[in-house]
């Protein structure tokens, strides 16, 4: 049986539980999880040139995402970097590569 053989409903339910998750635990290793199952669904539905396409996307949105949280999140108690008023908070950015995942 290939994967293109199963139902259409059965992708909608997989993909609303998985998102369904994501929103509900805000875990780095749940995370990193769903973003790697998420890879291998798309490689084993022989998707793997689409993949890097819309990874060429992501990956610079990802990057300017855990450099842009930092700089306009100023909330958390231990700071990283500190130039006059301005300061980087380990919190904003752990926060920053949490949304980038």
């Amino acid at each position: 049986m290939e994967l293109t053989d199963i139902h259409l409903g059965i992708y909608i339910c997989y993909y609303l539980i998985l998102v369904l998750f994501a929103f509900i635990f805000n875990n780095p290793f749940f995370s990193l999880t769903f973003l790697l199952l998420m890879i291998v669904l798309i490689y084993l539905q022989d998707l793997s040139s689409q993949l890097k396409s819309t990874l060429m996307f992501y990956i610079p949105m990802a990057v300017l995402i855990i450099i842009l949280n930092p700089l306009f999140n100023k909330t958390g108690a231990h700071k990283i970097y500190l130039f006059s008023n301005f300061f980087i908070t380990y919190e904003a950015l752990i926060y920053g590569i949490l949304m980038a995942i």
